[in-house]
């Protein structure tokens, strides 16, 4: 069963040393509003704005113990970071699950599901797809039929996003209470692109 879900922003310098994208985590704050807080216990954990070694990412999991980890890479030149996230996940437990999401995952599925330690890819918008995903998981719900990367008996299963939210009025706001909005606030980019509906 899933109770508890961890969704992080790797760290960019896992990449490149002198990396620097300190924006407000705003895909993850819309997923966990998307999520029923009395079945699920949930946290956010920005490796990047506090700069965590994947040691360090993986000695906040071993302490949190999720049974879910999601990982949200902003640009196709950071994948290599969310492999390094899963594998700090898998380093604790093959049983946790790994999830990666966001731009380089929707544009490079194929090689996203290359590595053994990543166990679905969320591709396009996630905020419908990844709870389905997750009744998937847990036996009370079909897979997503659109939107989602996994292997299945050793075969590549890509299922591009066909559909894209028409009414984003229709999502709820952000849930910024997991994270320190006020740190964001100061210490963050002052506009995020990225994140337009925010």
């Amino acid at each position: 069963n899933i109770k508890k879900i961890l969704l992080a922003i790797p760290n960019a310098k896992w990449y490149r040393s002198n990396a620097y994208w300190h924006l407000h985590p705003c895909p993850l704050t819309l997923i966990t509003s998307m999520l029923d807080r009395k079945r699920f216990d949930l946290k956010i954990v920005d490796a990047n704005i506090n700069d965590y070694s994947p040691d360090t990412f993986s000695k906040i999991i071993a302490d949190w113990q999720p049974d879910l980890v999601g990982l949200s890479i902003l640009a196709n030149e950071y994948g290599i970071t969310g492999h390094i996230g899963a594998k700090a996940a898998k380093k604790v437990s093959s049983d946790i699950v790994t999830v990666l999401g966001g731009v380089y995952p929707t544009t490079r599925a194929s090689d996203v599901l290359d590595d053994p330690l990543v166990d679905f890819a969320v591709l396009g918008e996630g905020e419908f797809v990844f709870p389905q995903l997750i009744d998937f998981i847990e036996g009370k719900g079909e897979l997503p039929s659109e939107g989602i990367a996994y292997r299945e008996n050793g075969e590549k299963i890509i299922l591009p996003q066909q559909n894209y939210i028409q009414d984003v009025d229709s999502l709820p706001f952000p849930n910024n209470d997991l994270i320190d909005f006020h740190r964001y606030a100061n210490e963050s980019f002052k506009h995020v692109v990225d994140a337009p509906r925010a």
